[in-house]
């Protein structure tokens, strides 16, 4: 009985990591066609939108 158990909490472990990397993965990708600019100016098509603030 116990082993269910073991086997379920290390399935939804290895499930939260890979979703994990999965959305890590996402945040660090960038938006296709554009490239990082040193200056901090940014591709000319970007639009620069207000950030809500809490």
């Amino acid at each position: 009985m116990v082993h269910g158990y073991s086997v379920a909490a290390w399935f939804a472990v290895g499930l939260l990591v890979t979703a994990a990397l999965v959305a890590l993965a996402f945040v660090n990708a960038s938006r296709p066609g554009t490239s990082v600019t040193p200056t901090g100016t940014g591709a000319p098509d970007e639009v620069l939108m207000p950030v809500p603030a809490h």
